[in-house]
């Protein structure tokens, strides 16, 4: 397969795949509004010196990037205490000078790199946002260098444990492994208390992380108030920024959004809403593009229907009878059951620059070949071990019980949802149900009552979003007044994933001038999802031109978005 720049970055991102009103809540600093960062392109971390490389011999050449730390305390329920931390920023220089400001970006995860993402998807992001801002990441507590929260010393621990979940889609009524999966989450659960409990696990939730978002703010100078761009998890942290701190806030724009209220209760069944729309839309486009699609066209005499019907028996089939195979970047034995199916399909659904893979994948799952699935999932990226994601979201929520049946209306309306991925959730709701570690700063002052910014927020996603439906960006807007919900028809998660001249002068108008769309603005991707996911066509309407050597340089011509709307371990992808 030819490597792409969204395909890169898109299997960077799958191989990791959401005041008075706190307990203890510390008050913001008050910075100067002289900038205290000290911007250096020598000062970046070894793996993200090291993924710049590879995305360089990729030949991706990604924009030029600088990176500083910042010191920031470590617990803020006690302003007296002199502990602190190093987060790890990030920079993309903005490609039209002066500068308008800084755009801090947060990708999601909670787990992932968010430095990583932003040498991988910053030049996306500057081409949607008119590319005069600086555009600003830093790892997040609790995840990568700082502070990770973990609950296994090695990673051959972890995967000893993992090993035992026979299945991680398991449906309430299969009462025998149902009451299995349970057991083990308790288990695990306690070990991972027992392992973090003197560990500073108790100041690593979105609480602590949007008080590290001040302190960038801050530090970054000018108006002390913040351009936060959140997509997927980064909606939660830029949500409950504004619900905190409305008055901080400048200009928000939540891409790809989790129901904000679902984030903290636990529940999360919302999140199904399209996955099966998704599905059938990954085979009815592969069909469109029989010429591109190897599924479409090693099954010349089926409909995309039909083969979507025989995927759904395979994952029956793979329930009762999973299929063993050899995988190199895990050593021993790995199992393909109907979970560990629906995961791998699942993260592969995030982007359409990944489909061309997720068609053989699907192949080889529905003929049985066992070696060339394990051929193509050896050829992967290693996946990401650690816990910080699921130990996060765990914190973060207040679902908690000792008795399973709690659990299961929860995941029977999952399973009302979603044929495809309706109990594939039942792992990490009775992880969490079991999650004894607590947090000093909870979030308990909710989205119900009306948060009131200044410039209301832009809320966006796509039509077919496995995970962050464009139900839930409407559901969040409720909570917005004010604020638009810009619908774009296409596939993927992320606005980023998929060129349009629409979307970047949406986003371009919002973050210059405040100007939101009229709501439930439609906007059209510049190409067919299985023919370019690229943005390089769309360049010279940007304005943008891309020397050879990577390093983007940008007119101010943007006459042609003045117009109208243009036409984990064990692959457990988890969030």
């Amino acid at each position: 397969m030819l490597l792409t720049r969204s395909s890169a970055a898109a299997l960077r991102l799958s191989s990791a795949v959401l005041s008075g009103a706190l307990i203890g809540l510390a008050s913001a600093s008050d910075n100067s509004s002289e900038s205290s960062i000290q911007w250096d392109d020598a000062d970046c971390p070894a793996r993200l010196v090291e993924a710049i490389a590879t995305f360089a011999a990729a030949g991706l050449a990604p924009l030029p990037i600088d990176c500083a730390n910042l010191t920031v305390p470590l617990d803020y329920t006690q302003p007296d205490s002199n502990l602190t931390i190093d987060l790890q920023l990030a920079r993309i220089p903005a490609l039209k000078q002066p500068s308008r400001g800084s755009i801090i970006v947060h990708f999601g995860g909670p787990a992932l790199y968010q430095t990583e993402n932003l040498a991988s998807l910053g030049e996306g992001l500057a081409l949607l946002s008119g590319q005069g801002f600086d555009l600003v990441s830093w790892d997040q507590r609790g995840t990568g260098a700082t502070i990770p929260l973990n609950c296994f010393e090695t990673n051959e621990e972890r995967e000893l444990f993992t090993a035992f979940h026979s299945n991680i889609a398991v449906a309430p009524n299969d009462t025998v492994s149902f009451g299995r999966s349970w057991a083990l989450n308790q288990r695990q659960a306690e070990i991972c208390y027992n392992f973090a409990v003197d560990k500073p696990h108790d100041v690593v939730g979105t609480v602590d992380t949007v008080m590290d978002v001040l302190q960038i703010v801050d530090a970054l100078g000018g108006d002390r108030k913040a351009r936060f761009w959140g997509i997927s998890y980064g909606t939660a942290v830029g949500a409950t920024l504004a619900a905190l701190y409305p008055e901080r806030v400048e200009r928000l724009l939540l891409d790809s959004v989790v129901n904000i209220h679902q984030w903290y209760s636990g529940e999360q069944w919302e999140m199904q809403h399209d996955s099966d729309k998704t599905l059938s839309g990954f085979f009815r486009t592969c069909f469109e593009k029989p010429e591109l699609c190897s599924l479409a066209a090693a099954n010349p005499n089926s409909t995309a229907g039909e083969v979507e019907e025989r995927l759904y028996e395979k994952f029956d089939e793979l329930r009762n009878r999973p299929l063993a195979f050899t995988n190199t970047t895990i050593p021993g034995a790995a199992i393909l059951d109907d979970g560990q199916a629906k995961s791998l399909i699942r993260a592969f659904l995030y982007n359409p620059a990944l489909y061309q893979i997720l068609s053989q994948m699907i192949q080889f799952i529905l003929a049985d070949e066992v070696e060339g699935f394990a051929r193509l999932v050896n050829a992967l990226p290693a996946p990401e071990y650690g816990d910080s994601s699921l130990a996060i979201t765990c914190s973060d929520n207040f679902l908690r019980t000792d008795d399973p049946a709690d659990v299961v209306p929860i995941i029977e309306k999952s399973m009302e949802l979603s044929r495809f991925l309706g109990d594939w959730a039942t792992y990490t709701l009775l992880y969490c149900a079991n999650w004894k570690l607590e947090l000093k700063q909870r979030f308990v002052r909710g989205f119900n009552d009306p948060v009131v910014l200044s410039t209301p927020p832009l809320l966006a996603g796509t039509e077919h979003d496995v995970v962050t439906p464009l139900v839930s960006a409407v559901n969040a807007s409720a909570s917005f007044p004010g604020s638009s919900v810009l619908r774009f028809n296409t596939f993927g998660h992320g606005l980023v994933n998929q060129p349009s001249l629409c979307t970047a002068k949406a986003v371009r108008e919002y973050f210059e001038d405040g100007v939101l769309p009229p709501t439930e603005t439609v906007c059209e991707p510049a190409a067919h999802p299985w023919e370019n996911t690229e943005w390089d066509p769309l360049f010279e309407k940007l304005g943008y031109e891309r020397p050879s050597g990577g390093n983007g340089t940008a007119s101010n011509d943007t006459a042609a978005l003045e117009g109208g709307p243009e036409r984990g371990a064990r692959f457990r992808a988890r969030f």
